[in-house]
């Protein structure tokens, strides 16, 4: 009898000892499961800006070109690039830093358990200068998707090698290739070149004689054909050509944002990646509110909806962002999107009507080709040139070239020096950009490339 109730009081120990030891095996999973999500969502790690342990973090995510940068959070040197940091959620003023380079600063805002991106690219303090053509250049003209230059020299070293060249932007250490020679009857010097919208063929108006030229192949002026009456038909081509590539890269852009814009700026120039779009607002009016969804980690830099007449703007679509660039400096263009509704006034465009609403061509031939250049871009009527990276932009400014973030952050001064006025190329590959200059005052000018990377 003994030994049978020591067993029955012992069974409902060993069952309590069972049930709490599930409780605590549960207590346990559940805990570290809720920790270890929280764990994955940045919680719970050393902000690395105060060296504590923090119960909530976001995450920075700090790259560089090139890498191995120092970053600084809030002036304290933290990690180097590339590296992921820790912090606590708020505003912090970051700066990366690499002997050498330009010095990058912005205040990103760090939300709980979302990265933040620097993306930050640096360039020379201090860049190298090299030469690219030597026997003179005048009147370059880059084509439209800026991998050639077409220009006139007369100061080669033979006669006969004086005329049109072209050269290719994407193989700079290529010497430019000629194209035609200097014929006295059709005074090159003076002749009005347009690209046509391919980036292939050149169009060579002179007093009396118009040419259609490949810019890969060299011809005799005295033997090449005269387009005068095909013009028309020509400029139609291309400007349907034109229409149709805007209108399928502003189908990226949201429509309540790309009509206000039409309606109230001009000189609207479309990065290289047809994300983002440089334009002058000429009135007041506004950019509708959430015209996408809402992005999380988005970039912090402020925007600014309400347009004032006069400055100058960027609107980014991937994240439905306005960003102000400042008052806009008077230029000779006032360039309109040709899939821009115009008045009945305007000379009427002969093309598909669904698709182009206005035209580069008018009654006045001078004023087409003219338009024809406004339209590609070139640095003689806008402030701003997008480099390929679409990303940043560079002008001439106060004798000096400078270059900005798209958000309007991270000005500087690339190159102070000599350089003429009115042509700024970048390279395709983004590693340079072209001026025309001469360090020589009794030389001629030619086109020499300042680096952009090491």
């Amino acid at each position: 009898m003994t030994k049978k109730n020591t067993t029955s009081r012992r069974a409902p120990i060993r069952n309590w000892a069972g049930l709490l030891y599930t409780c605590f095996s549960a207590i346990m999973i559940i805990g570290g499961t809720y920790l270890a999500v929280r764990w994955a969502q940045g919680d719970f790690r050393v902000d690395e800006s105060e060296d504590m342990l923090a119960r909530e973090t976001g995450l920075l995510h700090a790259t560089s070109t090139p890498k191995g940068a120092e970053v600084y959070i809030d002036g304290k040197l933290t990690s180097v690039t590339d590296n992921t940091i820790y912090l606590s959620p708020g505003s912090y003023a970051v700066t990366i830093s690499k002997d050498g380079y330009s010095t990058w600063h912005k205040n990103i805002n760090i939300q709980r358990g979302l990265v933040a991106q620097t993306n930050a690219t640096l360039f020379p303090s201090s860049p190298s200068i090299t030469s690219v053509t030597y026997t003179g250049v005048q009147n370059p003209l880059a084509s439209p998707d800026g991998s050639k230059i077409v220009f006139y020299t007369n100061a080669a070293s033979a006669k006969s090698k004086n005329g049109l060249y072209v050269l290719d932007v994407t193989n700079l250490a290529r010497s430019p290739q000629q194209i035609c020679d200097d014929d006295p009857d059709y005074n090159l010097s003076a002749a009005t070149i347009v690209w046509s919208s391919d980036s292939n063929e050149i169009l060579v108006v002179t007093a009396s004689k118009t040419f259609l030229l490949n810019s890969s192949r060299f011809v005799n002026l005295q033997s090449t054909p005269d387009v005068s009456l095909q013009l028309t038909t020509t400029l139609t081509s291309w400007e349907e050509d034109l229409a149709l590539r805007e209108q399928q890269f502003a189908e990226k852009i949201p429509l309540a944002a790309l009509d206000t814009i039409r309606e109230h700026s001009k000189n609207m120039y479309l990065s290289p990646d047809k994300t983002r779009l440089l334009y002058t607002a000429t009135g007041e009016a506004s950019i509708p509110d959430g015209l996408i969804p809402y992005l999380p980690a988005t970039n912090s830099q402020p925007e600014q909806r309400r347009l004032t007449a006069g400055q100058l703007y960027i609107y980014d679509s991937y994240e439905d962002r306005n960003y102000p660039l400042g008052e806009a400096v008077a230029t000779s263009s006032a360039k309109m999107l040709l899939t821009t509704p115009v008045p009945a006034t305007n000379v009427p465009f002969t093309a598909n009507k669904s698709v182009i609403h206005s035209s580069l061509q008018t009654t006045d031939l001078d004023q087409t080709l003219t338009n024809f250049t406004n339209y590609y871009g070139s640095p003689l009527t806008r402030e701003w040139t997008w480099l390929p990276d679409s990303t940043h932009l560079i002008r001439t400014h106060d004798n000096q070239i400078e270059l900005i973030s798209f958000d309007g952050t991270n000005l500087i001064t690339i190159y102070s020096g000599p350089f003429a006025e009115g042509f700024l190329l970048p390279s395709p590959d983004n590693n340079s950009v072209l001026i025309l200059t001469s360090f020589n005052p009794d030389g001629p000018k030619n086109i020499y490339a300042i680096e952009l990377n090491k």
